[in-house]
């Protein structure tokens, strides 16, 4: 065999060992996914000890073109973090707030005298009837939120709404999907499409109640002891997650909104709920195996589990922070916020978190604080609430009790609940928190400061500034830098908030994570392999070469 021959041979071998390594990890991410598709779920017992069976037929055929909607806008977990392309793409981290008090009114922050919803319903029902009630629901919900309020969104930077919603308007009477609700759900997350918004969709009152508060729809929780009200939560959770499976512009299914019980479930924590949360997580991966689901903490990231003991996959936990200890004090709710990333280090669960509601009351500077720890931390947010009657600081927009009356559900007619509530409009009824709207602005998007008219600093007088309704956009809120404290007094370093007139280049930014793209470290890898065969080839061929060519010389001398 001559050198050439010999050379050819090595070459050829090192091309099919590289192109073998690239095949064999092409088939293992294909027949990963072919995998994933294999859906069978054995739900846990339910209360009477029964089980059920669940197989998905046919649901995963000819999905090619959802596939392709899977790799564009789609969020996964990866680790601590989110990504888009189906978890294999950029990072990208949920900032925005809730539509609270839409689809579900709470009397305290909205135009209501009602306890609960439950019982608005049922007295509206029993002095209108069920027509003229549902019409006067309508009137409300239409005024509440409109196009405009998702332009509003947008203006903020912020890419997330978590919708809070209610088995009161969605089921009807045999435990279906009302198509009229579903319609309005539709519509939101369409608009919220055409801006590139997430949404979140967060059962906020589930059948039987999950905490017995205002909030859930009714005073009386009976859901993780009563196997009727578990099969409709159920019920609900895969007909809503067969609607919405596959759609990229759900961010994940907030499977329950603080999921307290009755007094006697709320400690210890989780005897009752965590086996029900497994059910209902089986339940939803039955019909949709893609969509992240997301798991509401009481209170704490140490009262959650390990998701691997329960084999939770794309899961996310929620924290919801409200330190209502001397909520006036900076120092303290500093204090409050630091506890939670301890407490979050402490669980180490290494996966992404969603800090689903937070008020920082009216200090602005305790506002900056908490949202900068959690960008820090990587945390995504929603802050309750988007819009307030007559709360201050709780929603980014408020009204006043003149602009936006409470309804009476015991004495005022239809015709008066009507007016009363077709004035629940943004546009004109409501105005902007201007102080906290121009921080969230800019905590939601680090590059937004130079459109800013306000200048922000990390430290000013904790005591100084306080949030109001009603103020000059164009207000300086400090005068002098001499009032702050300083930069490690608080922990932090740098500020955001003086980029109003110079921001940086988005490349003198610091990276988001540390992290790599995937598809980068594939393709990096691939080469560096590529090259490294080549070299010891080549090391390899060349001694291998001169031996060869050498002994041909001698044997032509012998010859001669």
């Amino acid at each position: 065999m001559n050198y050439k021959n010999c050379f050819g041979v090595l070459k050829i071998a090192i091309l099919m060992v590289v192109f073998f390594c690239i095949l064999k990890y092409s088939l293992t991410h294909f027949n990963t996914k072919i995998a994933s598709m294999e859906t069978v779920i054995k739900a846990a017992a339910l209360e009477d000890g029964t089980k059920e069976e669940m197989r998905v037929e046919e649901v995963y055929i000819n999905r090619e073109e959802e596939f392709k909607e899977l790799d564009t806008r789609f969020l996964k977990t990866d680790g601590e973090v989110l990504r888009n392309h189906a978890g294999t793409g950029e990072i990208v981290t949920l900032r925005g707030t809730s539509a609270g008090g839409w689809q579900l009114m709470e009397a305290w922050m909205c135009p209501t005298n009602a306890p609960d919803q439950k019982t608005a319903i049922d007295t509206l029902t029993g002095r209108f009837g069920k027509e003229k009630a549902e019409e006067l629901f309508k009137v409300y919900e239409s005024a509440w939120w409109q196009e405009a309020d998702f332009d509003n969104i947008a203006e903020l930077n912020f890419n997330v709404l978590r919708l809070p919603i209610s088995y009161l308007n969605l089921l009807d009477e045999e435990g279906r999907l009302r198509e009229d609700t579903l319609a309005v759900y539709d519509w939101f997350v369409q608009e919220c499409s055409k801006r590139e918004i997430y949404v979140i969709l967060d059962l906020h009152a589930a059948p039987g109640s999950q905490n017995g508060r205002d909030h859930s729809g009714s005073s009386e929780s009976i859901l993780f002891t009563n196997s009727k009200a578990q099969e409709l939560t159920i019920s609900l959770w895969v007909q809503l997650a067969g609607h919405f499976q596959g759609n990229p512009t759900i961010a994940g299914y907030d499977l329950l909104n603080e999921p307290e019980g009755n007094e006697e479930e709320r400690a210890p924590w989780g005897d009752v709920q965590l086996p029900f949360f497994d059910h209902l997580y089986r339940a939803v991966r039955s019909v949709d195996p893609d969509h992240i689901i997301l798991f509401n903490a009481i209170w704490e990231p140490t009262d959650m589990p390990d998701p691997a003991e329960y084999e939770w996959d794309n899961v996310m936990y929620e924290y919801h922070f409200y330190g209502w200890n001397r909520i006036e004090d900076v120092t303290v709710q500093r204090r409050f916020i630091d506890s939670k990333v301890e407490n979050n280090n402490r669980a180490g669960h290494k996966i992404p978190v969603l800090v689903g509601e937070f008020t920082m009351s009216d200090k602005l500077p305790s506002w900056e604080y908490a949202l900068h720890v959690f960008n820090e931390n990587g945390w995504s947010w929603t802050t309750w609430t988007y819009k307030t009657d007559d709360m201050g600081s709780w929603g980014i927009y408020n009204s006043k009790a003149a602009a936006t009356p409470k309804v009476n559900i015991d004495t005022d007619s239809a015709e008066i609940i009507k007016e009363k509530w077709s004035k629940a409009d943004t546009k004109t009824g409501f105005t902007r928190n201007q102080y906290l709207y121009d921080l969230l602005k800019v905590m939601a998007d680090e590059h937004t400061g130079a459109d800013n008219l306000r200048k922000w600093f990390h430290n000013f007088e904790f005591d100084e500034v306080t949030i109001r309704t009603d103020t000059d956009a164009k207000a300086e809120v400090v005068s002098s830098k001499e009032t702050y404290s300083s930069w490690e007094d608080i922990g932090t370093a740098g500020t955001i908030t003086d980029w109003a007139e110079d921001p940086p280049s988005p490349k003198s930014m610091p990276e988001k994570s540390g992290k790599a793209d995937r598809k980068t470290l594939r393709i990096a890898v691939i080469v560096a392999g590529t090259l490294m065969a080549c070299f010891i080839g080549y090391v390899i061929a060349v001694p291998f070469g001169k031996h060869i060519g050498k002994r041909r010389k001698e044997k032509q001398r012998n010859e001669h």
